[in-house]
C-alpha cells in the first residue's frame, strides 16, 4: 500500500464556516466514496483510495459556490482487491447466510401445513442468492432435490444416512453431494439438498447431473468447496417436479413421487448438454479427496 499525504492550500480562502460531517459525507460520495464506520476521525475508502482525516477542520464552505472544499487530508493508493467489505456489508453477508441456516431446518419444515411451499421457498432463497465456491470458481445452483427424513413425521427412505451435520454444510456421497439440512441421526432427522445440475459464474458452462457435479467441484477445487453470497441475484421462475430416478420401494412408500425437485426456468435439460463433454477424472479426485471432500 503506497501512502502519500497531500496538503491543498490557497493563497486565500474566503470561507463562510467550516463544513459539517454531512456536508463532507456528501462531498465524498459524490466522487464515489463511503464511510468506513471505523476508528474515530472521519475517514471513507473508494475503488482505489483511502481518504484519511476528512474532519471538518480541514474542510471549509467556499463564500463563493457554497460548496466544501478540502485543504487538507491523507491519501492511501490501494490495490482493488485489498478493499475490506464495510461493516454493513459484512453484516448483511452474515445475515443472508443466517437466514438461509435458519431454513435448513427440518423440524420447522416439517410444522408448516405445506411442506411442498417451503421447499419452494428454500430453493429460491439458494438458487437465486448462493454460490457454491471452491476457491477457484462459483457455481450457481440450476437444479436441485430435496431429501428429508424423520422417522416419526417423514420416513423418505430415499435419503443417505448423515449424522451431526450443520446447515450449509456439504456432504458427499456415492450418487453427488448435498447441501445439508441440520442433521442428528441420534434425534432422527436429516437430510440435504442434491445439487443435479450448475452453472459456472465465470463462463456459463453448465454441469448437469450429480456425479458430474461432484466431480467438477472437486476437480477444479484449491480450497474446501463452501456457499458464498452471489455476487448477482437473479430470481427466476423455479417450477417443482418429481424427483429424478426414484422408485417405489414398497407399498408403503409415501414419498417417490413427490414434487421436491426445483429447476431454474430456461435450463434446457443441462445433463445432456454437458454428460458428453465431461471427462471423470477418478485419479485426481482421490489426490484432492483427503484434502477437500469432506
Amino acid at each position: 500500500m503506497l501512502l502519500a499525504r497531500i496538503i491543498l492550500t490557497q493563497q486565500f480562502i474566503a470561507c463562510k464556516r467550516l463544513a459539517t460531517k454531512e456536508e463532507i459525507d456528501e462531498m465524498v460520495a459524490a466522487k464515489g466514496f463511503r464511510d468506513n464506520k471505523e476508528g474515530e476521525g472521519v475517514n471513507y475508502i473508494g475503488d482505489r483510495l483511502y481518504l484519511e482525516d476528512m474532519h471538518p477542520a480541514n474542510v471549509f464552505i467556499d463564500s463563493q459556490s457554497g460548496k466544501p472544499i478540502c485543504i487538507d487530508c491523507i491519501v492511501k493508493f490501494i490495490k482493488k482487491e485489498s478493499i475490506r467489505p464495510s461493516p454493513d456489508a459484512r453484516q448483511e453477508k452474515k445475515t443472508n447466510m443466517n437466514h438461509l441456516q435458519s431454513l435448513l431446518n427440518i423440524p420447522r419444515i416439517l410444522s408448516t401445513h405445506n411442506i411442498e411451499n417451503e421447499l419452494e421457498s428454500i430453493a429460491k432463497v439458494l438458487m437465486n442468492e448462493f454460490y457454491i465456491y471452491n476457491g477457484t470458481y462459483k457455481y450457481r445452483p440450476v437444479e436441485i432435490e430435496f431429501y428429508i427424513y424423520h422417522k416419526y413425521l417423514h420416513a423418505d427412505e430415499h435419503v443417505y444416512k448423515r449424522d451431526k451435520k450443520k446447515a450449509g454444510d456439504l456432504f458427499y456421497h456415492y450418487s453427488g453431494f448435498d447441501i445439508c439440512f441440520e442433521s442428528s441421526f441420534n434425534e432422527g432427522f436429516f437430510g440435504g439438498i442434491l445439487i443435479r445440475a450448475l452453472e459456472r459464474v465465470e463462463d456459463n458452462t453448465f454441469w448437469g447431473g450429480p456425479l458430474v457435479c461432484k466431480n467438477e467441484v472437486l476437480n477444479t477445487a484449491e480450497e474446501k468447496c463452501k456457499l458464498i453470497d452471489a455476487d448477482k441475484k437473479e430470481y427466476i421462475s423455479l417450477p417443482a417436479t418429481e424427483r429424478k430416478g426414484i422408485k417405489k420401494s414398497n407399498e408403503l412408500d409415501l414419498y417417490w413421487n413427490k414434487k421436491y425437485r426445483f429447476v431454474r426456468e430456461g435450463i434446457n435439460n443441462p445433463i445432456e448438454m454437458t454428460i458428453t463433454d465431461f471427462q471423470f477424472k477418478e485419479k485426481h479426485i482421490k489426490e484432492r479427496k483427503n484434502k477437500y471432500y469432506l
